[in-house]
């Protein structure tokens, strides 16, 4: 493995390597620099397409279920599709509004081309240490209510709306709509994370994409009803976008991403636009 490092990410090339196998010095020198970093792209893998989750198994103790809009690639069950059309995406930390936050975030590019579009990425550390100190204030005392209907991947047409009991900590309010095949629920829950072994403060959150652009949020609101003032949602803007860089994508690269940590979106595609990207969630990490 051929180890570089910038101010942006790390950056391991595999170049030469043609065993689909780890030994535990790789897995250790892997998991050491994610946790100083929490973002790596790997060059070159012996690991390709349909084969990638081998290579994430290394570091997953357990799989998130995406969301059911996206599509299943591969005959792999953890293994989906991104978002498709070509529209911005605003950044976001991944099903970061649910009980189901996933630790990782794994993108893999399967095609590109030359009028592809790069990747937002905002590091929720250097975020938070640069918001103001009344900003700062807000976030630690204010948890935020999510309103949301979450799509399941089944329905009948023959069933009332029924209370349904969710034992997950903020949530409350819940009802599935048998018939649209929808859970409605309240979860409630403070936008801010700490490094899971460094125990820093991450700003990581869906504060920014909302419910615009975000289809499972109706609302999002302080527990009192009343809105995140508009000042302090200007400065997240405006901060976010002096610390964010666009990652360009080059074919069989992947990127193995501390959602817990960073934050991502999607800039503007072209309609002429190959490029897919490939996506995995780790729930749990191993490490």
């Amino acid at each position: 493995m051929i180890i570089n490092q910038n101010d942006q990410f790390i950056s391991i090339n595999f170049n030469g390597f043609t065993e689909t196998n780890l030994d535990k010095k790789q897995n250790s020198q892997i998991v050491k620099l994610f946790d100083e970093k929490g973002l790596i792209e790997f060059k070159n893998l012996p690991w390709k397409k349909e084969g990638i989750q081998d290579f994430t198994d290394y570091f997953t103790l357990e799989y998130a279920n995406d969301a059911t809009r996206r599509t299943k690639k591969y005959e792999k069950k953890n293994i989906n599709s991104v978002d498709t059309g070509f529209n911005e995406i605003p950044l976001h930390s991944e099903a970061s509004f649910t009980s189901v936050y996933p630790e990782l975030i794994w993108f893999y590019c399967n095609k590109n081309d030359e009028v592809s579009a790069p990747t937002a990425i905002c590091d929720g550390k250097i975020l938070w240490q640069s918001l103001e100190k009344e900003t700062k204030k807000f976030f630690l005392k204010n948890p935020i209510k999510f309103q949301l209907e979450i799509e399941i991947p089944f329905a009948d047409s023959q069933k009332k709306e029924q209370e349904w009991f969710i034992e997950e900590i903020g949530a409350s309010n819940a009802v599935l709509d048998w018939s649209n095949g929808i859970l409605k629920m309240d979860f409630i829950k403070f936008v801010l994370n700490y490094h899971k072994k460094d125990n820093y403060i991450c700003f990581a959150n869906h504060i920014l994409i909302g419910s615009e652009y975000e289809k499972q949020i109706k609302n999002m609101s302080l527990i009192n009803g009343s809105k995140i003032p508009n000042s302090i949602l200007e400065e997240i803007s405006l901060k976010s976008e002096e610390n964010t860089f666009n990652y360009n994508w080059n074919t069989d690269v992947l990127l193995m991403v501390d959602n817990k940590r960073y934050m991502h979106g999607r800039k503007k595609l072209t309609e002429y636009s190959l490029r897919e990207i490939l996506n995995i969630q780790t729930l749990k990490t191993n490490f």
